[in-house]
């Protein structure tokens, strides 16, 4: 792309290999040359007139090709440009980062380029035949609903009778997520698999962000040994855990503020981010499509609790956030939260849907317990995971008592 003449276009570069973002930044950043570290599979994607995505797909396991097209049907794209080769049957990987061809109109996908399309040579003499695809959006994401609907029709057993009275119950009506084994394995005290059949069964998805694998289960674990009554979820999102919190009899308040409201309904789509009206899946839960700050709780909250958002704001915001629920909570309430800390370092994730959150002072992980600390709020326990599989990030996992 270094030697594209984009003209006056704004441009911006997303890789999962933070290195890489590292190098791109140093090299060619500038007003219209932006770089973010994201799993495109997973994280949201930024408006454009044209999304690009060059060879990627030859290095995707078949689930995370379904997972981009998920996120890109979902997406505003005007123009999608896309590479396809030309093979007769596509197989899968068993591991990212390895390649094979794959052939956008073979099974299990089944493209068609439409006439408003173009089919773009893009090979050298000696290497496989591969083509871009250019797709109008508006197309493209319309056959990837219906490639996506398709599937979950394949995957969606013929009759729950079949399944025998001595399995445990299934994660999910398709296979279980990414890295499910590495998980369980290493968290076998956790929650995990209620937390699977929730979010299926009521939201129609399980996240693909694999380190939720972990927050999830340890957030409803951590907040039913506290024994709490009444929760306030900032930062919801859509998220299971509101949901398996009030059918425990909690009264749970989510909090977001997303301008993206979502809805779940039969042919909806979704991922973990954008504005949930809980109410209309539960009249226990109450949602608030505002600031933190700003809400009005309908009743006394004796815990708060945050799933890898606080890292995400500014510094100034999150202080003042802290000193908030400082007023709120009673003596003896609970923060408890994950958040999303540099590789093999303390320092808080300083990045918010691939942007920067703080040119500078963004702080590290004792930064933020000291914040609390100051407005009333001890810490009593604290775990930080590192190499979690298939995260770009370290986990911290903290619980914090009101004095």
């Amino acid at each position: 792309m270094s030697k594209v003449d984009l003209g006056d276009a704004t441009y911006t570069g997303l890789d999962i290999a933070d290195a890489l973002i590292a190098r791109n930044v140093e090299r060619f950043a500038g007003e219209k040359r932006r770089f973010f570290v994201a799993d495109v599979t997973t994280d949201p994607l930024p408006s454009a007139d044209l999304l690009m995505c060059r060879d990627l797909l030859l290095h995707l396991p078949f689930a995370n090709i379904f997972d981009l097209l998920a996120n890109v049907a979902s997406s505003d794209f005007a123009w999608v440009l896309v590479s396809n080769y030309v093979n007769a049957e596509n197989r899968d990987l068993e591991k990212a980062g390895r390649a094979r061809k794959v052939n956008l109109e073979r099974e299990p996908f089944g493209f068609t380029l439409p006439p408003e399309g173009r089919k773009i040579p893009d090979w050298v003499k000696g290497f496989p035949e591969r083509y871009l695809y250019l797709f109008p959006g508006e197309i493209f994401r319309a056959q990837a609903r219906a490639i996506l609907e398709r599937r979950d029709d394949t995957l969606r057993p013929v009759a729950p009778a079949l399944k025998p009275k001595s399995a445990r119950p299934s994660t999910s009506v398709d296979s279980p997520p990414r890295h499910y084994s590495a998980y369980r394995n290493r968290f076998p005290d956790l929650p995990l698999e209620p937390v699977i059949d929730v979010s299926r069964e009521k939201l129609g998805f399980f996240s693909s962000h694999a380190p939720r694998l972990f927050e999830y289960p340890w957030v409803l674990k951590t907040l039913a040994e506290l024994e709490t009554r009444s929760c306030a979820d900032f930062g919801a999102g859509v998220s299971p855990i509101p949901l398996m919190l009030a059918q425990r009899g909690n009264v749970v308040a989510t909090v977001d503020r997303s301008e993206r409201t979502v809805e779940v309904k039969p042919d909806a789509t979704l991922t973990e981010w954008g504005f949930l009206d809980y109410a209309a899946l539960d009249p226990r839960i109450v949602s608030f499509n505002q600031s933190f700050e700003a809400v009005d709780f309908p009743t006394a909250l004796d815990a708060i609790y945050s799933i890898s958002v606080i890292e995400h704001v500014p510094a100034k915001i999150r202080r003042r956030i802290f000193a908030h629920m400082g007023l709120l909570l009673p003596k003896g309430g609970h923060f408890v939260a994950t958040l999303d800390l540099k590789p093999a370092s303390l320092d808080l994730w300083n990045s918010d849907r691939r942007k920067i959150v703080d040119q500078v002072g963004h702080g590290t992980l004792q930064d933020l317990i000291d914040e609390l600390s100051v407005n009333g709020l001890k810490l009593e326990h604290l775990q930080i995971e590192r190499e979690l599989p298939g995260a770009g990030t370290d986990v911290a996992a903290l619980v914090c008592r009101m004095m």
